[in-house]
């Protein structure tokens, strides 16, 4: 069992039909544990030859068949036999270059997509290049919050405010006052002519919530 709440609910999004590249694998922990779990077809890339030997070196310790190989993203992967894509762990605009190959995402049917900033940008982008957003996780660990992004093909899009604030549970009520203490804080830190910005976001996360009855 992987000990990181974060990689653990991403595991949580895969199903044992999927054939999956994890890209950026790090230490492979999540392709170790999904191979555990049945899968056929796990594919553990890195750009980083140094990162991707680490993960050789689990695998080789888990007596596990995985493949691997170093690619910058899905370049030098041949695409023909997968059809669930894992990015975790990455800025949003290294995600955005990951996926800009279209023509390589033909096959894939699911995307499960973790990225540590700009997760409006994100979301847009993700419903630029065929694919929507059907669930988001929250996890809190190691004094952040992740949120994981699970993506299947297709057009359905996401309102405004769920652009900009994510899929809404009402279990993620510590999130959303993270959210708001953020924009208050960097209220105070800019100027003033860039206040109303944060101030209108604090407004609009409040009637987000308030719309599905959220009192915090």
């Amino acid at each position: 069992m992987i000990k990181s709440k974060r990689l653990q609910k991403i595991c949580n999004y895969i199903e044992k039909e999927n054939n999956i590249i994890d890209i950026g694998c790090d230490h492979a922990y999540v392709s170790i544990e999904m191979k555990k779990k049945g899968l056929k077809k796990v594919l553990a890339t890195d750009i980083h030859p140094n990162a991707l030997e680490i993960a050789q070196k689990n695998i080789l310790e888990s007596k596990l068949e995985i493949d691997t190989q170093l690619s910058d993203g899905l370049k030098e992967i041949d695409m023909t036999n997968y059809d669930t894509i894992i990015i975790s762990g990455m800025g949003e605009s290294t995600i955005e270059h990951i996926l800009k190959e279209k023509e390589k995402l033909k096959n894939i049917k699911k995307l499960i997509i973790q990225s540590n900033n700009e997760l409006p940008k994100l979301r847009e982008y993700i419903e630029t290049i065929g694919f929507f957003i059907e669930d988001e996780t929250i996890v809190f660990e190691a004094n952040h919050f992740y949120t994981i992004m699970l993506c299947k093909k297709g057009n359905k899009k996401l309102t405004k405010q769920e652009l900009e604030f994510g899929i809404y549970k009402k279990e993620n009520l510590e999130y959303y006052k993270y959210q708001k203490e953020k924009f208050r804080n960097l209220s105070q830190k800019v100027p003033n002519s860039k206040k109303e910005t944060f101030l209108k976001k604090i407004q609009s996360l409040d009637n987000y919530l308030k719309e599905r009855k959220q009192d915090y």
